[in-house]
């Protein structure tokens, strides 16, 4: 699926969110139910990590990072990551590695 995929189906699922019943349910599916399918598209859209230059060396994974040489970590949870992984491993947010801001 593409980005704009889960875009829609979160735009989707918030605007029926907004229609929920007096018992908290939309068409039969409980808010919970509903909060946890919002969580889940958010984290496939993909968010560029936080570069990072650290001043000690940091390991990450089986990779030990030299001070003075860029890491990442999670945008959401600030978990270090390497430029291979596509997902974060502690929140499973997705990652954009494009160069371009998108």
């Amino acid at each position: 699926m593409e980005k704009s995929d889960f875009i829609t189906a979160l735009k989707n699922i918030k605007y029926r969110k907004s229609f929920a019943d007096r018992r908290g349910n939309i068409n039969g599916i409980s808010m919970r139910t509903t909060d946890l399918a919002i969580e889940a598209l958010e984290k496939q859209i993909p968010k560029k990590p936080i570069a990072n230059i650290s001043d000690v060396p940091v390991r990450i994974d089986h990779v030990m990072f030299r001070p003075g040489v860029a890491f990442y970590t999670c945008l959401i949870c600030g978990t270090p990551t390497a430029p291979t992984q596509q997902y974060c491993v502690e929140c499973g947010q997705r990652f954009d590695w494009s160069k371009s801001g998108g």
